[in-house]
């Protein structure tokens, strides 16, 4: 991945932190998400710094989401499939307003 100059002309440019509090993830996890090329709208300072695009931010969590509500349905699929899914509803506590 070639390094891109100047993304200080862009406002949307995060800083490494920014974006990882943005993610909910650490410092180090959003550091092996663009090594692992998950997040390629990444520039760098004159100083080395990395940036990220925020328009690429939404667009990673967004994916993220998507991806875990597909796996959510899968799992509610497989313990309907193997009649547990009314079962654990039924023994779910109930909560009551106070």
């Amino acid at each position: 991945m070639g390094r891109k100059q100047n993304p200080d002309s862009d406002h949307d440019a995060m800083t490494i932190s920014e974006a990882a509090k943005l993610l909910h993830v650490s410092r180090t996890q959003l550091d092996t998400l663009i090594d692992e090329g998950k997040l390629d709208a990444v520039r760098y300072t004159q100083g080395g710094h990395r940036r990220i695009q925020r328009a690429a931010l939404l667009a990673y969590k967004e994916e993220i989401k998507t991806t875990q509500k597909k796996g959510l349905n899968r799992m509610v699929e497989a313990s309907e499939c193997m009649g547990l899914y009314e079962t654990e509803l039924e023994e779910l506590p109930v909560r009551r307003k106070s």
